[in-house]
């Protein structure tokens, strides 16, 4: 299974008990935000908690800070994968 399938199962409910706690995981990656913006795993992360509370717009803008960070990083790719699929 890819990680994009792995994207896709969230929405399906496959994490719903991992929702319930998203909202206090929201509160903790916007700290570390706060402390560093550019910190790329916390930008792509809130673009997957925002994806799956079905906010793909937001989703997107998350996805798309963690690309301009850094384009050729591992996790800069995968948030540009993810900016593609869901266009």
């Amino acid at each position: 299974m890819g990680w994009r399938t792995g994207v896709r199962k969230i929405t399906d409910g496959v994490y719903n008990n991992i929702l319930l706690a998203a909202g206090k995981s929201i509160e903790v990656i916007k700290s570390a935000l706060e402390i560093d913006p550019k910190h790329q795993i916390a930008n792509f992360n809130l673009g997957i908690v925002n994806f799956a509370k079905n906010d793909v717009e937001k989703a997107k803008r998350w996805w798309k800070n963690a690309v301009d960070i850094n384009p050729s990083s591992n996790i800069g790719k995968k948030a540009e994968d993810l900016l593609k699929s869901n266009n």
